[in-house]
Parts: C-alpha cells; structure tokens; sequence
C-alpha cells in the first residue's frame, strides 16, 4: 500500500507539520499542541492522505510529543519517535544548517521518507499510569519543600502560631498522599509481568 509521510516538529505550544501535495511540493501546517487539536491534525493528514497509509515521523521530545504520539497510535497510523541525534545527523548530511521549526518539519518529512522506518510502540496502560504518578509525586515533593521553606521562615521571623500549624497540617497532608500514591505505584510495578 502507498504511504502518505508527514513531519511533526512538536514544541511545548505547537505542532509544525510537512507533507507534500499532489504535486510533490512540500506543504506546511502549524496546530496547536493540545488534545482537542490532535483530532483536528488527525482528521487533516487522513483528508490530505486519502488511502494511503499515514506514516509519520516526529522527534522525541519527552511529555510534548507523548499525547501527539498516543493521538496518532490510537487511529492506527505508523508513528516512529526519532532520536534528536539520529534526526540532527540526517540534517547534517542534507547540508540543512538552520534550525527553524519550518525547516525541522520538512526535515524530519525527508527522514520519513528516506530512512529506515522504525514503529514507535506505544507504552502500555500501566507504564502511563506509573509515569502519571510519578510526575504527581515530583510536584507534591517540590510543594512539600516549599512549605518546609515557609515553616523555617516562619520560625526565624515571628510567625504567628496558627500560620504554623497550618503549615504543618499541609506538610503532613502532601506527605500522606506521597505515601499512597508510591503504594499505588509498586502495586502496579508488581502487577506488570
């Protein structure tokens, strides 16, 4: 079957996508990078893609690109998840010298279409709900040593009393819920074979 390759240069805001048309010109688009528009980017490449098969290459770029990715899995296109080196060296070798979101979206086109493909494999349910508890776990730890920040300030300065409890009370409220989540989490670990 032919295949329709596309480009994703995926920043934390927006998603710069290349195709080509009919024609073979590259074409550019800009979506945002939220969920409600990853639809909006799916529905556009199957429109512009027709029966072809939508191949697509983007870079991978840590929490950004992951829901983009999952979006694109879900409906069944090919997604491969390039290495920033692997993809900068091919930049290279093209003599591609600036770096713009415009020029990378067509660059990492050129790679869908040249290089060796290689299927991105989505990670599995509990492997997303470790890594959603881990990040929930990363911002209730950096809340906790704030607060201790603000209990040493308010100890060196007069603090009233019930500032401090309350500081206290929240400290020991973070650190219950830290415990239950880390529970949570090796109770999935342990479930994963």
């Amino acid at each position: 079957m032919e295949r329709f390759s596309v480009g994703i240069d995926v920043s934390a805001k927006t998603l710069d996508v290349a195709y080509r048309d009919v024609k073979g010109r590259i074409e550019r688009q800009t979506f945002e990078n939220q969920t409600a528009a990853h639809a909006g980017l799916v529905r556009h490449l199957k429109k512009r893609a027709g029966r072809k098969r939508v191949r697509v290459v983007l870079e991978s770029t840590g929490v950004y690109g992951l829901d983009l990715a999952l979006a694109l899995d879900r409906v069944e296109f090919e997604v491969m998840v390039a290495n920033p080196r692997a993809s900068a060296n091919f930049a290279k070798a093209t003599m591609q010298r600036s770096k713009t979101d415009r020029l990378d979206c067509a660059m990492l086109l050129e790679f869908a279409e040249k290089m060796t493909f290689r299927q991105w494999q989505a990670p599995s349910r509990v492997k997303l709900q470790v890594r959603g508890i881990s990040r929930r776990v990363h911002a209730l730890m950096t809340t906790i040593r704030d607060e201790k920040n603000r209990m040493h300030a308010a100890n060196q300065i007069d603090g009233t009393t019930i500032v401090k409890h309350s500081i206290r009370d929240t400290i020991k409220q973070l650190e219950t819920q830290v415990r239950k989540l880390r529970a949570a989490a090796l109770e999935l670990i342990q479930s994963e074979p």
